[in-house]
């Protein structure tokens, strides 16, 4: 994992708390340590890119140096393993980490320390080792959010690398501090482990503990995960281009589903295109399912009277508008969605050969969630 994608809410959450007060020269270094990534990320080309870089770890090799050659509290060693990551010296910042942990200095913040050296570890890539610490810190402090919010983000990770039973395990201390968001990505983990029944029993536990929209979001789940491995009739209304809808029997059917006001429709076209581009002579079939219906693309309001004519021009717009030339499809209505599991967007299903469900998943788009390769994986595994 890159320092771009280290994101420390643990230490930023404990200087807004200690205000200017506990200001140190270890936490004015971690504030414009962080202000020189941030110009990294902003970076608008390359060469503008590569600059931010050497000046982000100029400044933290510097600034490591000076500081670690001094006498620092507890809370500035949090401040220093910060630095050193931001620099991409992970070993360094691990060792500090570890030594602010270790020291006896009694703190309030002393959750948000320990939660650093989580942020060290998950920066450096060593994700099983980061899961040891969150269990760590619940030992240590039991319901505090921080758990819930480091478990959180190690499950991911491990996620990522596609390590579903640690992520399960990381994530079922999260949905056991009440973390509905993790339930999700926890039912299909046990999925992607072949424990259906454990995966189903997740999902009837967030069920229990979701109210008002979660519960209805989280019984939508269920009522998926249910369905895996069991067959999914695909019924819509139309396709686009108008005509004779695709044939579907005996091929692999891939849906991704969308709708003119979701941020995540360029993505979502984008991740089709690919995949008919690149498993259509597999007998790979792509739908693109609009999940609004009647709707005026440019005034964003219902019109019922729409004819089914002026819906697919409207899709064609969009296909056009992304360069994708796999079919559209229209899901019959509200209730047939609920049907498919769609509890969110962007939202992926795969249908196998013989018509049995293997996927269906809200898919994380963030670079490095593993969701993408793993519906890559799935259909590729599907056409064999």
């Amino acid at each position: 994992m890159t320092r771009r994608t280290l994101a420390p809410l643990a230490l930023a959450f404990a200087l807004a708390l200690a205000g200017p007060a506990l200001a140190s020269e270890a936490s004015e270094a971690y504030k414009q340590a962080k202000e020189l990534e941030k110009a990294v990320s902003r970076a608008r080309d390359d060469a503008a890119e590569a600059e931010a870089k050497v000046k982000l770890e100029d400044f933290c090799k510097s600034a490591a140096e000076r500081l670690a050659a001094g006498k620092l509290s507890k809370m500035d060693m949090l401040y220093l393993g910060y630095v050193q990551s931001y620099g991409g010296m992970h070993d360094a910042a691990v060792a500090t980490m570890r030594q602010a942990v270790a020291d006896p200095a009694e703190t309030k913040f002393g959750a948000n320390v320990h939660a650093g050296l989580v942020d060290a570890l998950v920066a450096k890539g060593d994700l099983a080792t980061a899961l040891e610490e969150v269990r760590a810190m619940r030992a240590q402090y039991q319901d505090h959010k921080l758990v819930k919010t480091q478990a959180m983000k190690v499950g991911l990770g491990l996620r990522g690398a596609r390590d579903y039973a640690k992520s399960a395990e990381a994530l079922e201390l999260s949905l056991a501090m009440n973390d509905l968001g993790a339930a999700k990505t926890l039912v299909n983990d046990y999925l992607l482990l072949g424990q259906q029944d454990k995966a189903v029993a997740t999902a009837e536990r967030a069920v229990e503990m979701a109210t008002g929209p979660d519960k209805a979001e989280m019984e939508t789940v269920l009522a998926i995960t249910r369905k895996v491995g069991q067959p999914m009739p695909l019924d819509f209304a139309a396709f686009v281009p108008a005509g004779a809808p695709p044939e579907l029997a005996g091929k692999v059917v891939v849906l991704g589903f969308w709708n003119v006001s979701a941020r995540t429709l360029e993505w979502t076209m984008g991740v089709l295109k690919s995949i008919h581009s690149g498993f259509g002579a597999s007998g790979v079939e792509t739908l693109a399912v609009t999940t609004y219906y009647k709707k005026d693309a440019e005034t964003g309001q219902m019109d019922e009277a729409m004819p089914p004519e002026k819906e697919h021009e409207v899709a064609n717009l969009f296909r056009s508008q992304y360069g994708y030339t796999g079919a559209v499809a229209f899901a019959r209505d509200e209730a047939a969605l609920k049907e498919m599991g769609l509890s969110g967007l962007p939202y992926f299903m795969v249908v196998g050969k013989d018509g049995k469900l293997l996927f269906a998943h809200v898919v994380n788009p963030a670079s490095g969630s593993g969701d993408v390769e793993l519906l890559r994986d799935t259909i590729e595994k599907a056409t064999q």
